[in-house]
């Protein structure tokens, strides 16, 4: 589970990074951010830490930790900055509203993160996913829960946008992920390569 929190604190530091050197609004308010670190961390996360054959840390632990989490944040950051900047350059759209895309942009990746570090049996990835899509769906859908957390529906037109932007930034997540799992690739992250969770090295003992 630490490529949940480590993502998250990458995704978070390039975003604080990137409005501090280009003197920008923030894309995001603290609420907005907290909706995205409970419904794909928290959450989900503390489920999947108890779940049977949750792996363990072996060595090399820190570079494979990074080597996912540093693209998966950044391909959150990506996807959340152009949502924004597509939705505020829309005629029409209010701030309140870009930053609505931004935080849904991350989001998707956020959900897309957990459902290739989740592994299998598919109900361990299907099972949160869908809970904590459905719950963001709530979250828009009613009026007092928008009011809270400060959400405003974006125009037809930037949801188009912010779709293409987030499967873009999906998609190239999901080829890195590939290629690092593929054979001949050194320490190939077999969590996120689909390989059942909770494997361990024969024990030398057996032999």
């Amino acid at each position: 589970m630490a490529k949940l929190f480590v993502t998250k604190t990458v995704y978070a530091a390039i975003i604080a990074v990137t409005v501090g050197l280009a003197g920008i609004t923030s894309p995001f308010f603290p609420r907005h951010l907290t909706i995205i670190s409970t419904l794909t961390i928290g959450v989900p996360g503390f489920f999947l830490a108890l779940a049977p054959g949750a792996p363990l840390a072996r060595p090399g632990f820190t570079r494979l930790v990074l080597a996912f989490t540093i693209p998966a944040g950044t391909a959150a950051v990506v996807a959340g900055l152009a949502a924004y900047a597509i939705a505020l350059s829309t005629p029409g759209v209010s701030t309140a509203a870009a930053r609505t895309a931004a935080t849904l942009a991350v989001f998707a990746v956020g959900l897309w993160v957990l459902a290739l570090i989740a592994g299998l049996p598919a109900l361990m990835r299907i099972v949160p996913i869908t809970a904590m899509a459905g719950a963001q769906v709530l979250a828009l859908a009613v009026p007092l829960a928008r009011r809270v957390f400060a959400l405003q529906l974006p125009s037809a037109s930037v949801w188009v946008w912010v779709a293409c932007v987030t499967a873009a930034a999906i998609a190239g997540l999901t080829l890195w992920t590939l290629w690092r799992g593929r054979p001949g690739t050194a320490e190939p992250d077999r969590d996120v390569a689909g390989s059942v969770r909770g494997d361990r090295e024969p024990d030398a003992r057996a032999a």
